[in-house]
This record gives structure tokens, sequence and C-alpha cells, in this order.
């Protein structure tokens, strides 16, 4: 168990990394800044990426269960690896997985130790401080390195072609999906954020799989693949068995893809036995000791139909909903994607630093005009105790930072530290 002074230790370095919300890289995304700032953070920090092999997972849902799928997959067969993925739910080490466990603190500590170490030469260069994901990343990557792992698995950021992510040299790209989403930053069209995503598709790698792409800007992916001479496998996403079933047949074709041309020892049995059984904290995740809350992540239109499709494939009709979204997030067509099964609408705002959350009064109208009765509660955990009182299965999403603010229930950030796992 971690000791009173390690933890006060690992709360300070925490918030020395989260002080770069407020004062790191002048741009959040930028086509100009982006990789180049992330290439020379990683060049002061002795470029810890190189002789690791990266499988890079991008798209607009369903990218956080794919990575997941495919670290599973290679950890069955054997083979050390790293995963990052983001934003966490309650504790900012659940973002950097190795060999199947999170980093400790004790490993947090170290990790943002040496990213202080070199903060004054980045300040006084050309870039600028960087970027708060720049960070993340790099600690991420960091871990990498002191594990001595092979191959790592990272979920892309925003969008894709300018994410600091694609500094890394990856050996395989994946892209789950295309819908709108973050149409400040890499939109306003659907044709503007495939060509984001398809940025991710770059000379040297072996292969991209290409999963729900709609056929309107197929012809960007063809493009970019063909310019960088990567062969593309297309994925069938249709499913009658939902939203996961989907995610692990892309997973799946990825390590296929592995197996044929990177890792031959694969056995791509026991791969497929670990992604079915394979528990994502805060996905479609039943919680509580009678497992009539429901968990999930879901944060976009797409999303949230792919959710009700999953929860009527599971046998849930009605639910009593506690809902909350970002101000950024397409929260109408969640509304209406989810109005369906929702009985009553219990209402209130994420928990979350530097993000302005929607207001509840605008969220309101959305369910009261399909005849929804709707409660409200500021504070999360208010919403989901009145919730909780009727008869019926509670659903608590519109929001991952909604969902670590009510999962905490049963997985505060100390019991994540002691057992580093979250489910």
């Amino acid at each position: 168990m971690l000791d009173v002074k390690s933890y006060e230790q690992y709360l300070r370095e925490v918030e020395f990394i989260k002080s770069f919300l407020y004062k790191g890289g002048k741009t959040f995304y930028s086509r100009n800044t982006s990789v180049k700032r992330m290439a020379y953070f990683l060049d002061l920090l002795g470029n810890p990426q190189k002789n690791i092999n990266f499988v890079l997972v991008g798209g607009t849902s369903g990218k956080g269960s794919v990575s997941n799928f495919i670290y599973q997959a290679l950890l069955a067969n054997g083979v050390k690896c790293g995963l990052h993925t983001k934003p966490y739910l309650t504790s900012p080490v659940e973002e950097i997985s190795v060999n199947g466990k999170f980093i400790s603190a004790e490993e947090y500590i170290r990790l943002s130790r040496k990213i202080k170490s070199v903060m004054s030469k980045a300040a006084s260069s050309k870039f600028g401080i960087p970027a708060y994901m720049d960070v993340l990343t790099a600690m991420a990557i960091l871990a990498f390195k002191e594990k001595s792992v092979k191959w790592a698995v990272v979920e892309v950021g925003l969008g894709g072609r300018f994410d600091r992510t694609n500094v890394l040299q990856a050996r395989l790209a994946v892209v789950t999906s295309v819908s709108k989403d973050h149409v400040a930053n890499i939109g306003p069209r659907l044709q503007d954020i495939a060509w984001h995503k398809a940025g991710i598709i770059k000379r040297g790698e072996k292969a991209a799989v290409l999963g729900k792409i709609p056929p309107a800007v197929k012809r960007i992916f063809i493009d970019e693949a063909k310019k960088s001479r990567v062969p593309v496998t297309w994925i069938d996403t249709k499913t009658q068995h939902g939203f996961y079933d989907s995610n692990r047949r892309i997973a799946l074709s990825a390590v296929e893809l592995l197996k044929s041309s990177l890792l031959p020892q694969i056995d791509l049995h026991k791969a497929e036995k670990a992604m079915l059984k394979t528990k994502i904290a805060g996905r479609l995740e039943f919680a509580g000791s009678d497992k009539t809350t429901i968990l999930d992540a879901a944060h976009n239109p797409e999303k949230a139909e792919w959710l009700a499709e999953s929860l009527h494939h599971a046998g849930v009709r009605k639910v009593n909903l506690v809902f909350g979204a970002l101000q950024s997030h397409d929260y109408g067509k969640m509304i209406s994607a989810l109005a369906p099964i929702t009985n009553k609408a219990y209402l209130t705002q994420p928990i979350v630093e530097n993000r302005a959350a929607a207001d509840i009064s605008k969220i309101t109208g959305g369910f009261e005009k399909r005849g929804i009765k709707t409660f409200q509660a500021l504070d999360p955990m208010d919403a989901y105790d009145m919730a909780k009182k009727g008869k019926l299965p509670v659903l608590v999403t519109g929001s991952l930072f909604l969902v670590g603010n009510v999962r905490s229930i049963w997985w505060p950030e100390t019991r994540i530290l002691d057992e580093r796992k979250n489910i």
C-alpha cells in the first residue's frame, strides 16, 4: 500500500503535470507546430521512442476500445507491450499501462521529474513550453522505454495528421471510424475530418486497418494509402451484437496483419479469446454489487447510438438516465439517440478541469420536448443518488468525465494506485 509521504509526492507531481493545461503550448492544436514541437521535446528526452514498434489507433469512435483489445491480444501472446490511452477516468496513471498493469505512483513521480529536467530547455526553444498532451505522450513513451517494451499501442488524440502522436513512426495504423466530432478543430466538413484522420497512414507502415468509414470519404483514405504506399484492409463493421463486437473485429484484423508480417508467433485463437475476456472501465460497464448501474463514456452522437444499440442487445429496454456533457459536444443529437431508452433524465454537469460543461437548462429542453421528465443537480453524485432510487437500471453517460466522477464510488484513486488496475 502506498505510504502517506509517497502519496503526497505523487499528488505534487500530478499538479505539476496538470499545470500544463494552463501554461503549456500556446496552441492546443496546430498544423504548424504540434508534431514539430513534440519531435523536439522527445529529442530533449533522448528520443525514447526509438526501437519501439508502435501501433497507432485513431478514429472518431472506438479507438480506446480497439487499443485495449489489441493490447490484451498481444499480452496474451507473451509480447511485452505498453498502452497509452486518454483521458483517464479517475487517476492519471490509468493513461499508461505496461505489461498488464498501470504504472505505479512511484513511477509516475520519476517520469514527471524527468519531464522537469528538460523543461527549461524546452521553454527557451522556439516552440516554447510543451502542451499538456505533449507531456502526457512523452511520459508514456518514457515509461515504455524504461520497461524495455518492444511494442506499444497508442491512441491518437485529436484528428491524427497534426496530433503529437503522429511523430511516432508506426508499424501499423488503425482508423476505427469517421463521423462528425471536434468540428471546431478539424472540421467543419466530414471530408475535413477524414483528411485529418487519414494522416496517420504514413510511408514505412506495414498496413492500415480501416473500420466504419462513410462511402463519401473513402477516396480520401485510398489516396492517402496510395501516396504512402501502405496496403489497406477494409473491415465490415456491421454486426448483430453491438458496438464492442465491431470494435473487436477491427482489433482482430489488426492483430492478423501483425501476425502476417511482424509477429508470426501470435496465436490468433489466444488473441480472440483475450479480446472476448477484455473489460474496459467506463465502456458498457455494469457497476455496483447488483450490477444495475451502467457506465459508458459515450460523448458524441455516433457513440450514443451504438450505446443504445448495445443496451438493446443486452436486453436493457429502459433506464433512468444520468446525463451531462461538455459544451463542445453535440449533445442535441446524443439526446435524440438516447431518448428512446430513457424513462427519466437526471441532468448534471461533469466535474472537469479546463473544460466547459454544457448548460443544464439547455440540455433539459432536449429531453422535455420528447416527453421525458427531467430532474437537475449540479453535483453528479446528487444526480446519481436521485436516479438510483427508481426501480430501473441507471445509465450514466454523456461524458467520460461524468462517468469518472460517478465511478469513483467504487474505484477511488487510492484503490487504483494500490491495485494498479480499475476493473
